[in-house]
This record gives C-alpha cells, structure tokens and sequence, in this order.
C-alpha cells in the first residue's frame, strides 16, 4: 500500500487464461488428479464451512468392540453407519446433521437412523452356520473358489475388458463435468482423447472376448 492506493491480485477467467499447446514444464500431478481436486473442491465451496465434512467416515476409535464395523451402511445415503452404545447394547447410527448442508442425500433422510447390532448379529450366524454345514460346505467351498477368478480365463478377460470401459467411461464422465465448471477444455484435450482411446480399446476386447458362460452345478449322486 502506497500512497492510498491498494494492489489487489484476482483470479483472471478461463476465457483469458493462455495456455501452451507443448508442456512448457515437467507436470507436478495428472491431469486428471488435477480435474478430481477441482470438483471436490467446488462441490465443498457449494456448501459452505459445514461441506468441509466428510461425506464417507473414517475409521473411529471405540472403547467397545464392534464385530460389523465398516460393513454397514444407512439405506438413505449409503454412507457407512458408525457404531454407537447405549448402555448394554450397540447401535450402528447414521446421523442427518454430518451430511453436507444442500446435499441429495439429505431429501428424505430422517434425523437419526439406528439399527440394533443384536438384530444383524443372530440372523447372521445362522446363515454362516448353514453355508459350512456339512451338507453345504463343498458348495460354498466351490463358489469361494470360483469367486476368485480360477474358473476360466475367458471369464477373466471379459470382466476385466469390462472394467477398464467403466473406468474409462467414468474418466469422460468427470471430465465432462470438470468442463461444465467452467475449466478449459484445452487443457483436458489430451486426457479425453487418452480416455476415448482406452474405451475404444475396452470396447473392441469386449466384443472379441466371449462373456462368461452360466454357472453349472455339481450332481450329487
């Protein structure tokens, strides 16, 4: 400040912003980490100093155990619920007020939703107990196996060609978004084209690889 006048540095519009066609620079992060911080940050700043909450918990220190930690999750807004006791017993809560202020999830969602753990527990080992009964237990032993991919590689090639379309399918898809916020599209030029490119290549194993066939079972004697 000098003289009563006051310097102040602003922002300058995507539209002015100049940007080389070569990389001028080794790049710090991906183009795509870059466009992921953008939006999680805009879709923050919507919501104000509340938004800084976390819409996925973390794990939380508990002085009593709680065998179903992380596995459950509130129907309303699939967050995980956290574990929360009350006197002798243990409730799995998700809480409305730790959502972020104007989000989706908050339409419908009621102040508290709790779920007893003795309501999950029993009905759950019983089911466990019938999967390795003794009339059981080869089958569930050979769905276990088949699970982890050692049916066939055919099987494999069309799940992972499948996988590598949503991933690439959902690169666009950010980007897309990441352009309708207002950041340049020149600047993702490249990324999209790479992404358009894995798609095409996911797209074109899929139609060479044949899909899994159905499961057949085991005659018993």
């Amino acid at each position: 400040m000098a003289a009563g006048h006051v310097i102040r540095f602003r922002r300058s519009v995507p539209e002015k912003v100049v940007r080389s066609r070569q990389p001028a620079h080794p790049k710090i992060i991906d183009v795509e980490e870059f466009v992921e911080a953008q939006l999680l940050r805009r879709s923050r700043a919507a919501g104000g100093l509340a938004a800084s909450r976390k819409s996925e918990r973390g794990p939380k220190a508990t002085k009593r155990p709680c065998p179903l930690r992380g596995r459950v999750r509130c129907s309303h807004c699939t967050r995980r619920m956290e574990g929360t006791p009350r006197a002798t017993r243990t409730y799995y809560r998700c809480s409305a007020r730790t959502l972020v202020p104007g989000s989706p999830a908050l339409n419908g969602h009621p102040k508290n939703v709790y779920l007893p753990e003795t309501a999950v527990l029993e009905p759950l080992g019983k089911w466990l107990s019938g999967l390795f009964a003794s009339e059981n237990v080869d089958r569930t032993v050979s769905a276990l196996v088949e699970s982890q991919g050692k049916v066939g590689s055919s099987g494999n090639g069309h799940e992972a060609a499948k996988k590598r379309l949503e991933a690439a399918e959902g690169r666009l898809r950010r980007f897309q978004q990441a352009i309708a916020s207002g950041i340049d599209p020149a600047a993702l030029v490249e990324a999209v084209n790479e992404a358009q490119a894995q798609r095409a290549a996911a797209k074109a194993e899929l139609e060479g690889v044949s899909a899994p066939g159905s499961r057949t079972g085991r005659s018993t004697p």
